[in-house]
């Protein structure tokens, strides 16, 4: 069984064992770089999978589960005397491309296409040109980016000018724009200021993309009710609103109590994570299987199998 850290601050290497000569070298020069960098053997976790294909699922859960400051991902694709290394060096390179822009936790990606056994070989010598290592400092960099927006904010300030950032962080975006621009497929999915981008989003996709929410099934019953698996809540559609929709809250909007003016029922703890400032914590009703995500204080730590009575205010549903 892979060794698993219970600090939030921890880091992943993830390995396919096909082709295993090669990535276990890149797996190795990911470790050494990070225990260089200063991180704790024991805050460096490392999980295995059978090969490339198998990469990008496993990755995108551990970035959903809030345990990991960075996952540096390893593989190896080898080109053989059939299409397969075309479809499965595709599948693993556009499947870890989705999970970086789906998240702000940072991927480092060190997997492999090469013609022949020999340059795999040398792209994972140990030293400099080891690209596990590459991948593991280039997760690192997030702390460096955010030094940099320090600057580029009082560099903002200081010339007065326009300036147009490009960035897949929605940490990132917030921190430095005033009014932020949300593209899917090189179409603008939604233009605003960050607090309305973010707490407003226009689809589901901005809603995904600027970060966590829970996302409840929804049917419109008038202009300002919708049925959901929850009970019947009071939600603004508009005229002409869609029959089925997706209402989206914020983690940091649902109450873990009934002091909230709307009801969303009865949920139990199944999995809570200290994340320095709060504990992110995932709620599943009995009743109805609907999933929460919220944020509770750090001061104690939340009961796995507690019961929690969970509300939230009126405007913070969105419907989308």
């Amino acid at each position: 069984m892979p060794k698993q850290s219970t600090n939030a601050g921890a880091y992943l290497v993830v390995t396919a064992q096909f082709n295993a000569l090669v990535t276990e070298r890149l797996a190795a020069g990911a470790r050494e770089a990070l225990l260089r960098a200063g991180i704790a053997p024991e805050d460096i976790d490392e999980e295995n999978v059978a090969g490339a294909w198998e990469l990008p699922p496993v990755v995108a859960a551990a970035v959903r589960s809030g345990r990991y400051r960075a996952v540096v991902a390893c593989g190896a694709v080898i080109r053989g005397e059939t299409p397969h290394f075309e479809h499965v060096s595709r599948a693993a390179m556009d499947g870890l491309a989705q999970v970086q822009l789906d998240s702000s936790v940072p991927v480092g990606l060190a997997v492999l296409t090469t013609d022949t056994l020999e340059q795999a070989w040398a792209r994972s010598e140990r030293g400099e040109a080891n690209k596990g290592r590459e991948a593991a400092l280039g997760a690192l960099d997030l702390n460096l980016r955010r030094q940099m927006q320090d600057e580029l904010l009082g560099l903002q300030r200081r010339v007065r000018r326009c300036f147009v950032h490009v960035t897949h962080d929605q940490e990132e975006a917030m921190a430095l724009a005033s009014v932020i621009i949300v593209m899917n497929k090189g179409r603008i999915e939604d233009a605003g200021l960050p607090q309305r981008v973010y707490a407003r989003p226009a689809s589901r996709f901005v809603a995904a993309f600027m970060g966590e929410s829970t996302e409840i099934p929804a049917r419109r019953l008038d202009d300002d009710r919708v049925s959901t698996p929850v009970g019947d809540l009071p939600v603004s559609c508009g005229h002409g609103a869609a029959q089925e929709m997706s209402l989206v809250i914020r983690p940091e909007n649902i109450r873990a109590d009934a002091s909230g003016p709307v009801a969303l029922g009865a949920a139990k703890i199944v999995d809570a994570v200290f994340q320095g400032a709060h504990y992110r914590v995932v709620a599943v009703s009995d009743a109805n299987g609907q999933e929460f995500i919220l944020r509770l204080p750090p001061r104690e730590a939340p009961a796995i199998g507690a019961l929690l009575a969970l509300s939230c205010e009126a405007d913070d549903l969105v419907a989308i």
